[in-house]
């Protein structure tokens, strides 16, 4: 585990457990899980405000608005889910596993948008504890798992926003990517010493059975995106 998620699950923790109801305004949930980001938020506004799986924020644990409605964190779900719609048909995804699923926004919103089958978040502990509250309060059912559960079946799709970029490379070893249909990556150039260029080009070489590309965002121009299909 990398050495900053070691003590910052444990602040999340004790966050959530002391303000729960105002859980995103917390300072290390607001560095960690929810950004408080007006520039950017505005950025992403004007790219999905037509995107009709683009929802207001529930009220839960209090969201941080960046126009009265979305937080940044939706606003770059819906880019987000725009970019996978545009390279995959949900209709032909059996299953999705969501690495590092922050404090539940992308599962509320995929299920929000009508995926109902089967979705997983891998996470901490801490973290389950935090997007069971969330899911729960918006009546959406996932199924929680430890990474080391992680064994994907038939027509499955990868989701990692900013979440394997931070694990150590031990950590990432239980990754068999070559396992998934469709993956979904966003990722940051280096962490913790971690060339995470270097480490997803590697990643690229060798899946030959699918079709990768990579790219920096347009919208944020530390992130970059990495995403693939299997060939039929």
């Amino acid at each position: 585990m990398s050495k900053l998620w070691e003590e910052m699950r444990k602040q999340l923790d004790m966050e959530f457990t002391v303000a729960p109801d105002n859980f995103l305004r917390q300072p290390v949930a607001t560095r960690a899980l929810h950004p408080d980001q007006l520039v950017n938020g505005m950025k992403y506004i004007n790219e999905v405000i037509t995107e009709d799986h683009l929802i207001p924020d529930p009220s839960v644990m209090n969201p941080r608005l960046c126009d009265g409605s979305h937080s940044l964190i939706t606003l770059q779900s819906a880019y987000y889910i725009r970019m996978m719609k545009d390279n995959f048909d949900f209709n032909n995804i059996n299953e999705i596993h969501d690495i590092g699923g922050g404090y539940g926004n992308m599962a509320w919103m995929l299920r929000s948008m009508g995926y109902n089958k089967d979705y997983n978040i891998y996470d901490f502990p801490e973290l389950h504890r935090i997007q069971e509250h969330f899911l729960k309060s918006n009546n959406i059912k996932v199924t929680m798992k430890d990474l080391s559960e992680l064994n994907p079946g038939k027509n499955s799709l990868m989701i990692a926003t900013h979440s394997i970029n931070e694990m150590s490379l031990d950590e990432r070893k239980v990754i068999d990517y070559d396992k998934f249909s469709y993956i979904f990556i966003n990722h940051n150039s280096n962490f913790e010493k971690v060339d995470n260029h270097k480490y997803f080009k590697s990643i690229n070489k060798s899946l030959t059975n699918h079709t990768i590309q990579q790219f920096q965002s347009p919208m944020q121009m530390s992130h970059f995106f990495f995403i693939g299909s299997k060939n039929a």
